[in-house]
């Protein structure tokens, strides 16, 4: 049974190949082509000549500027001011209208000492600082009570003493200081009393009395008792 099954195989195996493998008549197994081979063409190359240009004239350095030297720095000045004699401080003064001040300064460098002068001025009296190359002011100032503030300071060239040197004083006067003066004096005796003859120098239509008045003297002082009006005719 087993060789009769192959045997059957064998022929289906012959006859498919005969229906299928049997090219028809008058065609030929088909033959490959050759390939045309393939020619490059060699495009030529460009040359590009370049031309050197000739050396640029050099340009001349540029000059440098020169170096600024620093400022020479001036040396600091100092300098002090001081007042050496005249009213005290908060001082009253009630016989005069006359005061007189001395002062000095110092600088540092001190060789600029013989360069130094002075500005003073009187608060309530002066409008202005005054300058003046000595070391004294005499003031004489008006008649009356009132209060005063001396100022000075030294200076160097423009350079000023910022801190200048003050004394402040009262005047402390009559407002008639200096108007009435005494012209003459007898001494009393048995037969005549003393007189004291007084000038003034009042203003047109200015009266004073001068009762009560106290005149004061090496000797000693006295209070006028009564004051009178003495006319000279001739």
């Amino acid at each position: 049974m087993q060789s009769i099954l192959a045997f059957f195989v064998i022929i289906v195996a012959l006859a498919t190949f005969a229906h299928f493998g049997q090219l028809p008549e008058g065609e030929e197994m088909p033959q490959p082509q050759e390939t045309p081979s393939q020619t490059t063409t060699s495009v030529p190359t460009k040359t590009q000549t370049f031309l050197k240009s000739p050396n640029p004239t050099p340009k001349p350095p540029t000059p440098k500027s020169p170096t600024p030297k620093p400022a020479e720095l001036k040396p600091t000045l100092l300098i002090d001011t001081y007042i050496i004699s005249g009213p005290k401080e908060g001082e009253a003064i009630g016989d005069t209208n006359k005061v007189i001040f001395e002062f000095r300064g110092a600088v540092s460098p001190k060789e600029l000492e013989n360069k130094l002068t002075f500005e003073t001025k009187i608060e309530g009296f002066d409008e202005n600082w005054e300058k003046t190359s000595s070391k004294k002011r005499e003031i004489n100032l008006p008649p009356g009570p009132k209060e005063y503030t001396f100022l000075v300071r030294a200076k160097v060239n423009d350079s000023v003493d910022s801190t200048p040197a003050k004394r402040t004083f009262k005047i402390n006067t009559s407002p008639y200081f200096g108007k009435v003066k005494i012209s003459s004096l007898r001494v009393g005796s048995p037969s005549y009393p003393p007189l004291i003859t007084l000038s003034t120098y009042l203003k047109t239509e200015e009266k004073i009395d001068i009762t009560g008045w106290q005149i004061r003297g090496k000797r000693g002082s006295f209070n006028i008792p009564k004051g009178i009006e003495k006319y000279h005719p001739f």
